[in-house]
C-alpha cells in the first residue's frame, strides 16, 4: 500500500471474490446514497465476512458492506441461522447466475435491485378513540432498503422451497426481477401491496377509510341467535335477553 496525497489507496483493486469491481457502481437514487455502501474503503471487501458489531448502535449496519447484508438475511428461520459460509456460497452462485443471464457487473444490478425494491410509502394505524383508520406515511431510506433486501430473499426462499430449483437460481431471479421492474418477483407483489392495500380505496382519492372497531364483530360466528348484543349500553359484550 501507498500513500497518496494524505489519503490510503490500495496498489490492489478491490474485488468481491478477486472478480467483481466496486468502481463502476453508482446509485441513481440519491435518497439512497448513503445507505447502501460500498465507496469507503471498508467497505469494499473481498470476502463478504467482516464480523462487525453492527447491532451495538443506532444505524450502525448502515456502515455494512451491502452484500453481506443480503447475506446476512439469508440465515433466516432458525435451521438456517449462523451458517454464513452457506449463505456466502449461495451468494456467489447467484452473482455468477446475473453475470451470465445480463452480461453485466451483478454488483451493480443488486444495488439497482435494492433501489427499485423497497417501498416509497406505507400507511400506519392510528386510533382516535373507538375509531382505526389508515394514514399513509412515506418510508425512511433505511426501511427501504431494509425492505427491499427482507423481500428479496423472503421471496427466493419461498419459491426454493422443497422445488427442483435450487435457491441461488432463485435468488438471482428475484434479483433480476426487482432491477427490471419484471412481474415474477416476489418484491414487486409485496410492494405493490404496500403501495395499494386496497385497489380502488380512499389512498388514491386522498380520502380516509375509518375502521369501527363494532364491525368486526359481525364476522364471528353467532351461537346464540335468540341474544341481542348491546353494544353501545352495555359494553363491547354485553348481553340483552329477548322476551
Amino acid at each position: 500500500e501507498m500513500q497518496v496525497k494524505g489519503e490510503l489507496q490500495s496498489a490492489t483493486e478491490h474485488k468481491l471474490f478477486g472478480k467483481w469491481s466496486y468502481s463502476d457502481l453508482n446509485v441513481s437514487d440519491t435518497g439512497l446514497e448513503g445507505y447502501i455502501t460500498f465507496r469507503s474503503m471498508k467497505s469494499q471487501v473481498f470476502y463478504p465476512h467482516t464480523a462487525g458489531r453492527y447491532q451495538q448502535r443506532s444505524f450502525r449496519k448502515v456502515g455494512c458492506p451491502f452484500v453481506e447484508r443480503m447475506i446476512n438475511s439469508l440465515m433466516m428461520h432458525g435451521r438456517n441461522a449462523g451458517k454464513k459460509l452457506m449463505a456466502i456460497k449461495i451468494m456467489k452462485q447467484t452473482l455468477e447466475i446475473i453475470h451470465l443471464m445480463t452480461g453485466k457487473n451483478p454488483l451493480q444490478v443488486l444495488v439497482t435491485a435494492i433501489e427499485k425494491g423497497g417501498p416509497r410509502e406505507d400507511s400506519t394505524r392510528i386510533q382516535m378513540g373507538g375509531v382505526i383508520k389508515k394514514q399513509a406515511v412515506d418510508v425512511s431510506p433505511l426501511r427501504r432498503v431494509n425492505s427491499a433486501i427482507y423481500m428479496m430473499c423472503y421471496g427466493a426462499r419461498e419459491s426454493s422451497f422443497r422445488k427442483i430449483k435450487t435457491i441461488s437460481e432463485c435468488l438471482a431471479e428475484e434479483i433480476m426481477g426487482c432491477a427490471n421492474v419484471l412481474s415474477f418477483a416476489h418484491v414487486g407483489e409485496q410492494r405493490q401491496q404496500l403501495h395499494h392495500p386496497q385497489e380502488g380505496g380512499g389512498r388514491e382519492t386522498g380520502q380516509e377509510q375509518p375502521i369501527s372497531l363494532t364491525a368486526f364483530t359481525h364476522t364471528i360466528p353467532d351461537p346464540y341467535p335468540h341474544i341481542v348484543r348491546l353494544h353501545g349500553v352495555l359494553g363491547f359484550w354485553g348481553f340483552g335477553v329477548l322476551g
